[in-house]
């Protein structure tokens, strides 16, 4: 009967650590690696494109995958509304907050990132608009593909490439000032 308590109370002290581990230390953990990698693609130079290209589609009528892809881009994290104009093969974007809520370096940045990604992900799209409530930014996959080379370009296709090639000049104030004056 000794052996036996022993084992049963070894067993709990087992179980207690290990409960506190996985609850106290491990959980709590993974939680904060979660909240920031969550911060890191609200922000243009540091979103992860692999997010996002799970969402390429031929196609803009595909509602859901157009949804998905646009929470999945920097300004995801803003409530929004998409509506669909398939006539003209465009996209609105209606975000339910002010261009006064996000600073503008932000703002720009996005903007601009979000316009090169969905265009090189949802093929047959050709405007999209950022309708804000007080402001609206209107963008053409023909600008895009001026100003950045080919929309549907094989950067989307390599991460390492849209990361060198286009994410990291987003850092640089007057390449996103003259991709706002060209594009929007």
């Amino acid at each position: 009967m000794n052996k036996k308590n022993t084992a049963i109370f070894v067993l709990a002290t087992i179980g207690v650590i290990l409960f506190v581990t996985v609850y106290g230390i491990l959980l709590p953990r993974m939680e904060r690696e979660d909240q920031v990698y969550a911060a890191q693609q609200t922000d243009p130079l540091t979103h992860n494109i692999e997010e996002s290209i799970r969402y390429k589609n031929k196609y803009m009528g595909n509602a859901g995958n157009l949804s998905g892809l646009i929470h999945s881009l920097p300004l995801g994290n803003i409530e929004s509304e998409l509506e669909l104009f398939p006539d003209t093969l465009t996209a609105n974007i209606l975000y339910k907050s002010s261009t006064a809520d996000i600073t503008p370096e932000l703002m720009e940045r996005s903007l601009i990132y979000n316009a090169t990604a969905t265009f090189a992900l949802i093929d047959n799209l050709q405007e999209i608009r950022y309708t804000f409530s007080d402001l609206s930014y209107v963008v053409s996959r023909e600008d895009v593909e001026m100003w950045q080379g080919q929309a549907d370009s094989p950067l989307i296709n390599s991460p390492n490439k849209w990361r060198t090639e286009f994410q990291s000049k987003l850092e640089d104030s007057k390449y996103v000032d003259m991709g706002m004056k060209t594009l929007f």
